[in-house]
């Protein structure tokens, strides 16, 4: 078994991780989404939305990358401002801390004003 190294990715990462993200796609929802949609995805515009997120990352994120022989195999991006602040929604200092047997959850409450 090859091994796979795990690194914080980087700019020059945006090809790899776009082609893995489409391909994954195209596996995971063949039969659940229209295939033309599927077949429509595009690795080029991927890449330049990782391109931005690589070039100019989010407080509190982080995007990893798995590697294997040079190549890009996988990615995980965790952060979840990203995602709130894209659609509109603020952190606005609440937060909360939940716990579970064997688990303890912070929780950060994020609002948005609707019109």
């Amino acid at each position: 078994m090859r091994d796979v190294r795990v690194r914080q990715a980087v700019r020059g990462d945006a090809p790899g991780i776009a082609v893995v993200h489409v391909r994954a796609w195209q596996e995971a929802y063949r039969g659940l989404m229209p295939q033309d949609v599927l077949d429509g995805l595009s690795v080029e515009q991927r890449e330049n939305g990782w391109d931005a997120i690589l070039r100019d990352p989010r407080p509190n994120s982080l995007t990893l990358v798995a590697e294997r022989d040079g190549s890009i195999v996988g990615w995980a991006s965790i952060g979840a401002a990203r995602f709130y602040e894209r659609n509109g929604w603020i952190a606005d200092g609440a937060t909360k801390v939940e716990e579970r047997p064997g688990l303890v959850l912070h929780e950060r409450r994020h609002v948005k004003r609707f019109r």
